[in-house]
């Protein structure tokens, strides 16, 4: 599934996943997370928050890689970005530059400028330091 993702086959990641899960073979939360960035890098976004979802739903937490795909995956959905963001929070999992300026991206190419004014004051309340990526 990690060579899927290098080459953007999100397709091929999720039939490898399904065979997996007929073969019975559990897959961790590396394996998840390549799936979501291979749909992350192909701008498959529905199918990178349908990944997440059944990874919490099968016990498999999400960490910070997996929902950094996932939020990437969000570019040009600045609604979702932001609520997978606040469910980081929310599940204690501490959001990084990454997380927060992927979100801003989104933000940014759906002229959300509100919000990403937000989400830059609630990056300084993490103690979080804006890089070259954040602006």
């Amino acid at each position: 599934v990690s060579s899927c993702e290098k080459c953007e086959l999100w397709e091929l990641a999720l039939r490898l996943l399904a065979e997996m899960q007929r073969l019975g073979v559990l897959a961790d939360v590396i394996c998840i997370s390549s799936a979501i960035s291979a749909c992350e890098k192909s701008a498959k976004w529905e199918h990178a928050l349908d990944l997440l979802a059944k990874m919490r739903a099968s016990h498999v937490l999400p960490n910070t890689i997996s929902c950094n795909a996932a939020i990437s995956a969000c570019k040009d959905q600045w609604q979702h970005a932001l609520a997978l963001l606040a469910d980081m929070h929310l599940a204690t999992m501490r959001p990084d530059v990454i997380s927060c300026s992927a979100a801003l991206s989104a933000c940014d190419r759906s002229k959300a400028w509100r919000q990403a004014v937000q989400l830059l004051a609630w990056m300084q309340e993490l103690k979080l330091c804006p890089n070259i990526l954040t602006y």
